[in-house]
């Protein structure tokens, strides 16, 4: 089944949609009324025709989710019983409490901290959660039947306060299913999540059903009938359409600036685009003849030679270094046979000596005349 995005339909809408099967080409579609809740007789609905079909199909969502919009959370019901019951008994403490005889503030005091002790969680014991609610009402239960506390309750008057907490603390039990033989209920949040999608799929099934029917029937009043039916859902997933997903945004493109003179080269445009960016970032009609970078017109007017085919691209100068050079690495050979790369660093030559060279002689031994 192909999704026809009714699943962006809220459910208020599906509750709403009740007015137009009463309505316009559906008003025409007969359906049994005893087809709307409970189980079907599949003999009845065998004998439905295509429309009406349809109709009950949609209808039978559409009531449902009406019902849920309608309809109070039964949970939401039982905490709001609870609240009110806990507020009762809290407020009676409280007038015993300030009383003047010291009797009944000493009774009060003890019930406040047996019967009602500080929640932990919440300020209050009203703004737990269901099942924290539970607990509490069950332990003040326990505790009020205890001989002591029973005896402070019977003197202050508070056994029906007493009782109405406890029964609105079984039936919160109950609505939790952890009564025995009860069942969980479930919240507003989880009946509402169940009947949209009910209402989905029936809407996806049928749309499915007449746009198979409209593209394999030929003309006749059946189809017309059809046709006027199948505008009624096309108009609901019309007034809700799903979100356009993001897209990523283009980077825009920036002229490339040359360190020398800071003024701009050459955009890069690319290829197949149509348009060339000019000198100011303007853009203007691409030329017959591109003319590269730093190209002169010889003389005799001439064109210059024309830059290759593709995208431009801008020379890019790199800035005069300020730091001494890198010291390069000589391959030598080590005593494994294994090239090594030796870093080695060339010292400035040594300025020549102009001092005076010195001479020396050399003495020639003297030799005796003879006789």
């Amino acid at each position: 089944m192909v999704g026809h995005a009714y699943s962006w339909v809220p459910l208020a809408a599906y509750a709403g949609f009740g007015e137009v099967l009463a309505a316009g080409a559906w008003a025409a579609v007969p359906v049994p009324a005893a087809l709307l809740t409970g189980g079907m007789d599949a003999a009845v609905l065998d004998r439905l025709g295509t429309l009406p079909r349809w109709k009950l199909q949609l209808q039978r969502a559409v009531l449902a989710a009406a019902t849920v919009q309608s309809v109070a959370s039964p949970m939401a019901e039982l905490d709001a019983v609870w609240d009110n019951a806990y507020r009762r008994l809290d407020l009676l403490v409280e007038v015993a409490q300030r009383s003047e005889n010291p009797a009944t503030v000493a009774a009060g005091t003890r019930l406040r901290a047996a019967l009602l002790p500080p929640a932990q969680g919440a300020p209050k014991p009203t703004g737990l959660s269901f099942a924290k609610e539970f607990d509490y009402g069950n332990a003040l239960t326990v505790a009020a039947r205890q001989p002591a506390v029973h005896a402070d309750v019977v003197l202050l008057g508070l056994g029906t306060a007493v009782s109405d907490v406890s029964t609105a603390t079984r039936a919160l039990a109950e609505g939790l299913g952890s009564a025995p033989g009860s069942t969980r209920k479930l919240t507003k949040k989880a009946e509402e999540h169940i009947a949209h999608v009910a209402c989905v799929a029936a809407f996806n099934r049928v749309h499915d059903e007449m746009e198979w029917f409209l593209s394999n029937c030929t003309d006749s009043p059946l189809r017309t009938a059809a046709e006027g039916v199948y505008q009624t859902l096309a108009d609901l997933v019309a007034r809700y359409p799903a979100p356009i997903p993001r897209t990523p945004v283009a980077a825009a493109t920036t002229p490339v600036t040359t360190p020398a003179t800071g003024s701009p080269d050459v955009t890069v445009v690319p290829a197949g685009s149509g348009t060339h960016a000019g000198a100011s970032g303007s853009t203007v009609s691409p030329p017959s003849t591109v003319i590269a970078p730093g190209a002169v017109s010889p003389p005799g007017g001439s064109p210059p030679a024309a830059a290759p085919s593709g995208p431009t691209v801008a020379p890019v100068v790199p800035p005069a270094s300020t730091t001494a050079p890198t010291p390069r690495r000589k391959a030598t050979k080590s005593s494994r046979g294994k090239t090594v790369a030796r870093r080695t660093i060339k010292a400035p030559a040594p300025a020549k000596k102009t001092s005076a060279r010195k001479t020396t002689s050399v003495k020639k031994p003297k030799t005796k005349k003879r006789g």
